[in-house]
């Protein structure tokens, strides 16, 4: 079983590596962890290279994850907001992986470019995939998580010091009962 390291932000990329925005569950490393043991990768984990900023977008709750029981985190846009996560500096073959848990290119996508972020603490510009749900895989009605998946956000947002303001506001999201 993988044994994640306690996650430590490294702000670089090295070469051969590409990056990617983490914002629902893949930010925490547990619980990627998790998922790479049962895909069976000998690899290593891939590297926190940062906190990140996906600007004018939010996070929606159109997408029903069956392997989760729930709703799971989608971005969309929408001026005056922001998606806050990490950086994972990953290998083509972590790449490949994350392509195959999402879903990609069929639920969620990471498209056919990276998209700008803002990297904090600093704000340089940062160019990163980032996966979003494909429009036939969204719903219009709101998919609520369930209590663990967003403790796995909330816990992930606490251990990586995203801002307080996005923590309250993991906090006060409704999950599904039960």
């Amino acid at each position: 079983m993988l044994k994640p390291a306690p996650p430590k932000l490294n702000y670089g990329v090295q070469r051969d590596q590409q990056l990617v925005f983490a914002y629902g569950s893949n930010m925490n490393f547990q619980d990627l962890a998790r998922w790479l043991d049962e895909q069976n990768y000998g690899g290593g984990m891939p590297t926190l290279s940062g906190v990140a900023c996906l600007e004018h977008h939010r996070l929606a709750w159109n997408y029903w994850s069956a392997t989760r029981g729930g709703g799971a985190a989608n971005v969309i846009p929408s001026d005056r907001h922001q998606v806050w996560g990490v950086l994972l500096s990953v290998d083509q073959t972590l790449l490949d992986l994350i392509d195959l848990k999402e879903g990609h290119p069929i639920r969620y996508s990471r498209g056919h470019t990276r998209r700008q972020l803002y990297s904090s603490p600093d704000g340089q510009p940062i160019s990163a995939w980032v996966y979003s749900v494909t429009p036939e895989f969204t719903r219009d009605a709101i998919c609520l998580p369930t209590a663990e998946y967003l403790e796995l956000m909330l816990s992930a947002a606490i251990e990586l010091n995203l801002p307080d303001a996005y923590r309250a506001m993991l906090s006060r999201q409704s999950y599904r009962p039960g």
